[in-house]
């Protein structure tokens, strides 16, 4: 007796095996069946399905393209970080040369000339700068006074509102109000 699902065995492998003879151009050299040796002589040969029984779509992985493109864009990446530490190398050196060459031999001194200029430009940038502070208090006393008069505020609302005197409150009495003469 067969063994039971023997017989499904038999047809996936025929299936495969058309699928593989309708995929590949050298089919006609190639083997009917791989899987022959599993059938038995007694068994009459099948005729194989039709090509359109067989799975339509097989991954077999990314077109080759794609890979080129993957490996050419790792390339790049490692070549850009190789540059880059190439460049901070190059400037870490090119730093200490400057500092032994300015050890060794030290910049020449300004000529009177470019003495005038730099004692001008020191100047002006004092004059910048104390300008610039000034401004900046001006500002801190103007925030500063600004803010005590919305806490005057405040206190004045908080203690009309503790004594029940809302009649007064914003009429005549403090700015924006209305006046008791237009309340007739």
């Amino acid at each position: 007796a067969p063994e039971p699902g023997a017989h499904r065995a038999r047809d996936y492998a025929a299936l495969k095996t058309a699928h593989e003879a309708v995929q590949t151009p050298e089919a006609s050299a190639a083997p009917s069946a791989p899987g022959q040796s599993t059938t038995r002589a007694t068994e009459p040969e099948r005729e194989l399905p039709p090509a359109r029984e067989a799975p339509a779509v097989i991954y077999l992985g990314p077109p080759v393209d794609e890979l080129g493109q993957a490996a050419a864009q790792t390339v790049d990446q490692a070549a850009h970080v190789a540059s880059s530490v190439l460049d901070g190398m190059e400037s870490m050196i090119g730093k200490a040369f400057d500092f032994a060459a300015d050890f060794i031999a030290p910049a020449p001194p300004l000529s009177p000339d470019q003495q005038q200029r730099a004692a001008r430009a020191a100047e002006e940038q004092r004059a910048q700068e104390e300008a610039a502070r000034e401004a900046a208090e001006k500002e801190a006393r103007l925030q500063e006074l600004l803010e005590q008069i919305r806490r005057d505020d405040a206190e004045r609302e908080r203690q009309a509102r503790e004594r029940g005197d809302d009649e007064e409150h914003g009429r005549g009495h403090g700015r924006g109000g209305r006046s008791r003469g237009r309340e007739r």
